[in-house]
């Protein structure tokens, strides 16, 4: 499950009302359409990490191994992963509805030639498994504050020494916009509150920032050999 704005604080105080930690709970979410559960498209800037920023995909986006995207929703980038970088890409989702989403999303789209898309139904916090890349998009954020340290000992666990965290953290929301209430979908989120949780271990190897239809900044985390 992801989730996408805009988010008005009405809708956030909705959202939160449902995720709970009670997994059951995602997918009362996804069968209640909110506004806002699902991304139609790739992020600008994991477009332009793995696209266009030749330096920094050519140094550090593996293109063998295995990818693992949780809260993947329909399953969008994942079988961006397979196609791109040619990695054998796996969405998690607590939520059998998504998974039937992602696996018609995954049906309809041409033969992947290099890797594979798939999407498993399993709670991200039990999934074992080492993984090249992985990529967290809005599903950190999602996360009942008090599970954000147990999200960086699994971190610790999925991804394998030398290998990438890709963090996109989204919403980054304006000062003036968190004083009117905006904070997240459903909680809020710094660039220093993924360092906080993941420990000493990890390296900050490429942080742009910029400003594009919906405010966000992309930050990357890797894996000491």
């Amino acid at each position: 499950m992801s989730f996408t704005g805009p988010f008005t604080p009405d809708i956030q105080a909705k959202i939160q009302s449902i995720i709970s930690d009670d997994p059951l709970s995602w997918d009362i979410a996804c069968r209640t359409s909110l506004r806002g559960t699902s991304m139609v498209q790739h992020n600008p800037a994991l477009v332009e990490l793995v696209e266009f920023d030749n330096e920094a995909n050519e140094k550090l986006l593996p293109r063998t191994g295995k990818a693992l995207v949780p809260g993947c929703g329909k399953g969008y980038d994942v079988v961006y992963f397979a196609r791109t970088l040619g990695l054998d890409a796996t969405g998690v989702e607590i939520s059998e509805t998504a998974r039937e989403a992602a696996k018609k999303y995954i049906s309809s789209q041409p033969p992947i030639l290099t890797g594979s898309a798939t999407v498993i139904v399993t709670d991200f916090f039990s999934h074992s498994g080492t993984y090249d890349l992985v990529y967290d998009y809005t599903f950190f954020v999602a996360l009942p504050l008090a599970r954000r340290a147990e999200w960086g000992s699994q971190m610790q666990k999925l991804v394998k020494r030398g290998g990438v965290l890709v963090t996109l953290m989204y919403p980054f929301i304006a000062p003036d916009k968190v004083e009117q209430g905006y904070m997240g979908p459903p909680w809020p989120v710094t660039l220093d509150a993924y360092a906080e949780v993941l420990g000493t271990e990890w390296e900050r190897v490429w942080t742009p920032s910029r400003m594009t239809r919906r405010p966000q900044s992309d930050s990357r985390e890797s894996r000491g050999s």
